[in-house]
């Protein structure tokens, strides 16, 4: 699009954002949040989450206004509803009204019906309540991220220009480059290295002692050293670490992949490069979770989506052989600064940021407005801010402080610390890197480092809290005379007089700890540079079979399925993931999952033949169309034979081997895919799973390979089956007792090779039983054409 169009678009196009203004949670925990038991909880809403005294919507709709964002709809549900637009109604903002009055852009909430706990919540209620206009394009905005983002309109732009450009363009996610800090830190590990080896060197040489004056084996020294100290890169980043397969050439996403410690350690990722594509794999780029998105796309978000790296990786990438979209990722410019509430550690970095103004100018500005100023900033240091109703004995050096609302202090000592309103703190109280909401209590001579503490919270004398998140209402003290108390990464709650924990509050305190606390779940970024994974030793080495494994991953998706019927839809996108992980088509997926529905009846019902195929019914109906109907039928309604071929196949496959139960019944069970298993179904559309046609181009291809088999080999059919297998069976045995002295590998190629022989010859003799079967239905068939082509030459 040239630049005159794109400024014209940028200018009159309407820009629409949803605020999703409740957290999502994970899978692994759909409980607990980073930042439990403070928000979101009844007391507190998470969009009402103060960053240095001021609700983290404030910031949001601040950015939005200074991108000239029309209209904003605000998502919450109804545990949030009354206190979100009691604050939205009242509060009057840096632009003189409350947002829901405001003149520089539209607001407007919207309650849910249901809980909001992840993305697929946020979307039903979209498309129910109608709150994105059809065939438009809006911005998806993200309640846990504080963020400064200049020139989201140009960004907007761009998706417009794409989408345009390519109808089955979804979406485009905004990153920001964290090449600084990725430097940064193998700077670190390098000089760690070397460190180490100097410490060894100088251990080596006769002690520790004379590592300054003994120069090791590399020529530097321990004081020369000194010029690569480490830089201050927090160990653990704010998101986690995403590696992005993008093809430059359109700008979309060709595969993401997450580094999650919940995951357990990475494995190697194949990413296969073509000389006639300009490709690009991206480590450094941080996905923001602001996603400009098409309103088409919004239905697509399926119940088992949690968030929006869910979404793009199991729902646009997981599903692009079939639906056809795909989504692309925008670079923010370096000015960007984004500032995600991921957990304890980001919360309080949040703070600190906009203390030191690098959120400017969403440091909260009507403070500042009045004709008398509410607050005041200190001359000793400029990140020093003290509201002029505090109380406070001595001055603050900080930096980095925030001293709210009649705040009484008495010869404490602050650094990186916010207080709200009515914060009191004791006499001799050290505090570093806290938060303390309104009406919380210190007492004298306490110790709090990295820290929150809740709204109505006290901690009493001589305390320690390192690490910890005291919730609302608690109280954590030790009493008289006894040791000073320790509290030390701890998520504590508040709870009924009979559940408290004493050991962890005190005699006389209150509250008891989380059971199962949050766990971050973002790698360390050392990880990128010192645990990559190792390949396996050569003798130690053992090639997997590609189909096995695929075949091992389809049926960890599928139990899910099976035991609850519902998550069969969820488990069909997961497996059309695997599918392209392991290069597999639609043919084989429902190949491997018609065999492992056989496989899984038979195990239940062993040698009762009728139950068996009674259960295979039942299952064949059940996943008819959740799952089947998906592959074996195009969009435009035409059948695809692939897939219905590749059932047939499955259901050989099943019970190719003599000793099965279910060996002489293929007609039965071709049967079932055809007919019997959906009634509604067949009545529809003539068939169940696989259609007439497929049936015959079945029964044709399995005489080919039959007349292939009986060409190369002395295999002569079903009739002479058991003489061949006795045959092939006497020649392997005299041929191994020849080649004794071979290696195993061969050996074990021989038997993997015997055993796929034995497979296709086993399959072609049950797939042969049903021919008489395929016949009748082609005899049917032909019949039907003929009377339809009769009606109509009448």
């Amino acid at each position: 699009m040239p630049p005159a169009a794109v400024k014209l678009t940028e200018e009159k196009t309407p820009l629409h954002a949803v605020i999703i203004a409740e957290p999502f949670t994970t899978m692994r925990n759909p409980v607990l949040f980073p930042l439990s038991p403070i928000t979101p909880s009844a007391d507190l809403p998470y969009a009402l989450l103060p960053i240095c005294n001021t609700p983290i919507i404030d910031y949001i709709l601040e950015n939005l206004v200074e991108n000239a964002v029309n209209q904003v709809t605000i998502l919450v549900d109804g545990l949030s509803e009354a206190m979100v637009l009691s604050y939205l109604q009242e509060h009057r903002t840096a632009r003189g009204k409350p947002w829901l009055f405001s003149d520089a852009i539209s607001v407007r909430l919207c309650t849910s019906g249901r809980p909001i706990t992840q993305l697929s919540d946020a979307a039903q209620e979209i498309v129910e309540q109608n709150l994105v206009s059809a065939h438009h394009s809006f911005l998806f905005v993200p309640i846990d991220c504080v963020a400064f983002i200049p020139d989201l309109r140009g960004a907007f732009a761009t998706h417009l220009a794409r989408v345009a450009a390519d109808p089955s363009y979804t979406a485009t996610l905004l990153c920001t480059s964290d090449c600084d800090a990725l430097h940064e830190t193998l700077h670190n590990v390098l000089v760690g290295e070397l460190l180490q080896r100097e410490e060894g060197s100088a251990a080596q040489r006769g002690g520790l002692e004379r590592m300054e004056t003994t120069l090791p084996d590399d020529g530097f020294s321990a004081v020369e050293y000194a010029k690569y100290r480490n830089y201050a890169v927090p160990a653990v980043p704010r998101s986690s670490h995403t590696m992005l397969h993008i093809d430059l050439a359109s700008q979309t996403v060709v595969s993401m992949t997450q580094l999650r410690a919940e995951a357990g350690p990475a494995a190697s990722t194949q990413v296969n490069f073509h000389q006639k594509k300009r490709q690009s794999v991206r480590m450094d780029l941080q996905p923001t979770g602001f996603l400009f998105c098409t309103a088409e796309a919004v239905p697509l978000i399926e119940f088992h989506i949690v968030d929006v790296y869910n979404f793009l990786s199991a729902g646009l990438l997981g599903t692009v052989e079939i639906s056809g979209k795909h989504f692309g990722v925008l670079e923010l410019p370096h000015t960007a600064v984004v500032e995600p509430i991921s957990g304890l550690e980001a919360y309080l970095a949040a703070n600190l940021n906009v203390c030191a103004r690098r959120l400017f100018p969403f440091t909260r500005e009507s403070c500042f407005a009045d004709p008398q100023a509410s607050y005041a900033v200190s001359y000793g240091c400029d990140t020093v801010y003290q509201h002029t109703t505090a109380k406070v004995a001595d001055q603050l050096s900080g930096p980095h402080v925030v001293v709210g609302p009649a705040v009484h202090l008495t010869a404490v000592d602050l650094v990186g610390t916010v207080c709200g309103a009515d914060v009191t703190i004791g006499e001799g109280s050290t505090l570093t890197s806290c938060v303390l909401l309104d009406r919380a209590v210190v007492g004298r001579g306490c110790v709090l480092r990295g820290c929150v503490v809740g709204q109505g919270a006290v901690i009493g004398d001589n305390v320690v809290v390192v690490n910890s998140i005291i919730g609302h209402g608690c109280v954590v003290r030790a009493g008289g005379g006894g040791p000073r108390l320790v509290v030390h990464h701890q998520a504590i709650m508040d709870c009924d007089a009979g559940d408290r924990n004493v050991a962890l509050v005190g005699a006389e305190g209150h509250g008891r700890e989380i059971a199962v606390p949050w766990a971050n779940p973002c790698l360390p970024t050392t990880t990128l540079f010192t645990e990559d994974p190792q390949p396996a030793a050569e003798e130690n080495h053992i090639e997997e079979d590609p189909m096995e494994a695929f075949r091992h991953r389809i049926w960890v998706y599928m139990e899910k399925g099976l035991l609850n019927p519902s998550n069969i839809s969820a488990c069909k996108y997961d497996m059309s993931t695997a599918c392209l992980n392991y290069s597999c088509n639609h043919a084989d997926l429902c190949e491997v999952v018609t065999e492992l529905l056989v496989e899984h009846a038979l195990k239940r019902h062993g040698d009762d033949v009728p139950a068996a195929l009674e259960a295979i019914r039942v299952l064949f109906g059940t996943w008819c169309r959740p799952f089947y109907n998906q592959y074996v039928t195009e969009r435009d309604g035409k059948d695809r034979l692939e897939p219905m071929l590749g059932a047939l196949e499955g259901v050989c496959a099943a019970i190719y081997r003599k000793d099965c139960p279910l060996h002489h019944s293929s007609p039965r069970l071709i049967e079932l895919l055809y007919n019997d298993c959906d009634d509604d179904m067949y009545n529809e559309r003539g068939f169940c799973i696989v259609s007439g046609d497929a049936l015959v181009e079945f029964d044709r291809d399995i005489t080919d390979r039959c007349e292939t088999l009986e060409r190369l080999t002395n295999f002569k059919g079903r009739a002479a089956a058991p003489s061949s297998s006795s045959s092939s069976s006497s020649s392997n045995s005299s041929s191994s007792s020849s080649s004794s002295s071979s290696s195993s590998t061969d050996t074990e190629d021989a038997d993997m090779a015997l055993k796929r022989d034995e497979q296709e010859e086993g399959k072609i003799l049950v797939a042969q039983e049903a021919h008489a079967f395929i016949m009748n239905v082609k005899s049917f068939w032909s019949c039907e054409a003929f009377v339809r082509s009769s009606r109509t030459s009448q």
